[in-house]
């Protein structure tokens, strides 16, 4: 199930259903008023949200008997990326979506995680604990940097003011520069798994995962700011809202969180389900 909340009253205004398996990414496309949704059943669904209804339906392709779930996709005006546990990145229209190309990444480990870098080139996040950079209109695979610890990358987001990427490996938070496509710094507290990242501002970082945490880092001095608890088991996403001075967080145990990103730090309202959120957008 998808759940659609107001982001200003915190209402929620719908429940969306389509999927016959777990949804495991979710992402408001930035040219039409849709939501793409990417779930175990191997499927890709685009929402209309004015009218709440399925939009379209991309099936991911598959060349072996195991279920391909799709772990990750992102959007941006031109692509719509996809990333499944077969290996395999697909291409597509983000309006239509008509595939335009795919690629298998035998170099590679299974992929984890997905997100756009500039219009026309993406970074992946894979099992083995590689970060590799793929070029869209040459098909191909540029680069890949080995993160420390080898852990797998299950998570990334992009900073594009300042050209950075942080990754989640292990329990371990990783900067890297876009440019150079190298590792800046290695942010450590988390006790186990980094299930979620995200950039606040050009200055703050967020993170949480497995040890019920979520830590704020200084991604320009490199040094942690404050730790947030309140969850009762892994927190598996954030999202932001109200221009980033809101954050929400997700988890096992079937509560989404509404923190004020102020002095002191608040949280604003409680929400408790009786199902694991594994995914904002």
């Amino acid at each position: 199930l998808i759940t659609v909340w107001n982001g200003r009253s915190m209402r929620m205004l719908t429940i969306l259903r389509g999927h016959k398996g777990p949804v495991y990414c979710l992402k408001f496309s930035p040219i039409e008023d849709t939501l793409f949704s990417g779930s175990w059943d191997q499927h890709v669904l685009k929402w209309n949200l004015e009218d709440v209804y399925i939009e379209e339906k991309l099936a991911a392709e598959t060349k072996t008997e195991q279920h391909d779930s799709i772990f990750s996709l992102d959007v941006n005006e031109r692509y719509l990326i996809t990333a499944n546990e077969g290996k395999t990145i697909i291409v597509s229209d983000p309006v239509t979506l008509a595939q335009l190309n795919s690629v298998t990444t035998n170099r590679i480990g299974s992929l984890n995680s997905i997100a756009f870098i500039s219009l026309e080139r993406f970074v992946t996040g894979d099992q083995s604990g590689k970060l590799a950079l793929w070029d869209i209109p040459q098909n191909r695979l540029v680069m890949t940097q080995p993160s420390k610890g080898n852990s797998p990358i299950l998570t990334i987001d992009v900073n594009y003011c300042t050209t950075r990427i942080a990754t989640g490996s292990g329990p371990l938070l990783i900067l890297w520069e876009v440019d150079s496509f190298g590792q800046i710094h290695t942010f450590e507290g988390h006790e186990d798994t980094v299930w979620a990242v995200k950039f606040q501002s050009n200055v703050v970082l967020l993170s949480a995962g497995q040890d019920c945490t979520i830590r704020m880092w200084n991604c320009i001095e490199l040094c942690p700011l404050t730790v947030l608890s309140a969850h009762e088991e892994q927190i598996n996403t954030l999202s932001l809202l109200n221009n980033a001075q809101l954050l929400v967080s997700g988890s096992d145990d079937g509560s989404l969180r509404i923190w004020a990103l102020t002095s002191p730090l608040l949280i604003l309202r409680f929400f408790k389900t009786s199902f694991i959120i594994n995914k904002l957008p």
